[in-house]
């Protein structure tokens, strides 16, 4: 029969979850600070 997962591997299992949401947010607000300059970059690329 299989076992679960230590203690261990969930901890770090979530701990890796809970970064990659807080990129994603992170992520979201810093296009969002960067968003009314849109024109200014676009004359840029």
């Amino acid at each position: 029969m299989r076992q679960g997962y230590t203690l261990i591997q969930r901890s770090v299992h979530w701990l890796v979850a809970v970064a990659i949401l807080a990129m994603l947010f992170i992520g979201i607000g810093m296009v969002n600070t960067v968003a009314p300059w849109g024109p200014l970059r676009g004359i840029r690329i």
